[in-house]
C-alpha cells in the first residue's frame, strides 16, 4: 500500500531546497517532509528558483509559485495611472483599465500575446488590493467636458511616463 504524501507548502519547499543545498541526503528528506521522493527531485531540480524566491512577501501557506504574466512595467504604468485618476477624482471602471492595459502594452514592445481579459482584470485587483465601490450623489457626477480634457492632456502625460 503506498503511503499518502504531503504537498509541501512554499516555507517548505524554500526549507527542503536549503537541506538540499547543505548536503542532507534525499532519503531523509522525503522521510522528514513526508513527501514523495518525485516532490523532493523536483524540488533540488529547481533548487535556485527555490533559493532565490523572497518568501517574506508571500502567502506563507501557499503551494505554488504564483506565475506573474503581466510584466511589472505594465502594471506599475497602470497603478499610476490608477492613481493620477483617483487624485483627479475620476471614475475608474473595469472596462478603462483593461482598455489602458492593452494601451499601454501596445505602447510597450514584446507583449503581444498579452490579454486584458476579466481574469487578468480580477487577478490584477486582488494582487493590489483594488476595490470597486459604487459612487453615488455629487461624486459619481462627471461633466463630459472633463473626460475630453482628460482623455486629451493627462492620459498621453501619463503614458509618457
Amino acid at each position: 500500500m503506498k503511503k499518502a504524501s504531503n504537498g509541501l507548502s512554499v516555507l517548505n519547499k524554500v526549507a527542503v531546497a536549503k537541506e538540499l543545498q547543505a548536503g542532507v541526503t534525499h532519503a531523509s528528506l522525503v522521510l522528514k517532509y513526508e513527501t514523495s521522493e518525485g516532490t523532493v527531485g523536483r524540488i533540488r531540480e529547481k533548487r535556485q528558483q527555490w533559493l532565490d524566491l523572497d518568501i517574506e512577501c508571500m502567502d506563507k501557506k501557499r503551494k505554488r509559485i504564483e506565475k506573474k504574466k503581466t510584466p511589472d512595467e505594465i502594471e506599475n504604468k497602470l497603478l499610476q495611472f490608477i492613481n493620477t485618476s483617483r487624485e483627479k477624482n475620476c471614475i475608474v471602471t473595469g472596462p478603462i483599465l483593461q482598455a489602458m492595459a492593452l494601451r499601454i502594452v501596445k505602447d510597450t514592445a514584446g507583449q503581444e500575446e498579452f490579454k486584458a481579459s476579466n481574469g487578468w482584470l480580477e487577478a490584477f485587483r486582488l494582487r493590489h488590493h483594488i476595490v470597486t465601490r459604487v459612487l453615488s450623489g455629487q461624486r459619481a457626477f462627471a461633466p463630459v467636458e472633463h473626460a475630453e480634457d482628460y482623455k486629451a492632456n493627462t492620459l498621453p502625460e501619463i503614458l509618457s511616463q
